[in-house]
């Protein structure tokens, strides 16, 4: 088995090798978008995207039966009237002495920070970092 020095040694190669082909081939990195929002991997804060990020899942009034047969955790917000469970109530939280309690505490959070909107990024916040190796 190689060890991790080996390792690095190994991926340091292949990336000197990925560089000299792209030079031949006349390939450049492939250009960072400075819009985040033209990412292929951006999220919209406040979108299904978000929510399923989170772990969130809606209940509507259809599903709203079947979520209290099943014995779900339900936070209703105040501020949309929306009802919302988490995915997985139960395995995140089984360390705790009561896990229901800290799943209720949980879910709460997820949902204000879904609907808490795009943070503010500081007036003293340094420019954010763009990758310079593509590959």
């Amino acid at each position: 088995m190689a060890t991790n020095k080996e390792l690095e040694k190994q991926i340091k190669q292949l990336q000197e090798q990925n560089k000299v082909m792209a030079g031949l081939l006349g390939l450049s990195p492939a250009p960072v978008s400075e819009d985040v929002t033209k990412r292929a991997d951006y999220i919209e804060h406040g979108s299904n995207q978000h929510a399923i990020f989170l772990g969130l899942v809606e209940v509507t009034e259809d599903q709203m039966e079947d979520a209290k047969t099943n014995d779900y955790i339900l936070y209703e917000s105040p501020n949309t009237g929306k009802t919302w469970r988490l995915e997985d109530e139960i395995s995140p939280f089984m360390a705790f002495p009561d896990p229901t309690k800290i799943a209720r505490l949980f879910l709460r959070q997820k949902v204000s920070s879904l609907e808490s909107g795009r943070p503010k990024v500081p007036d003293f916040a340094p420019p954010l970092i763009v990758p310079t190796n593509a590959f």
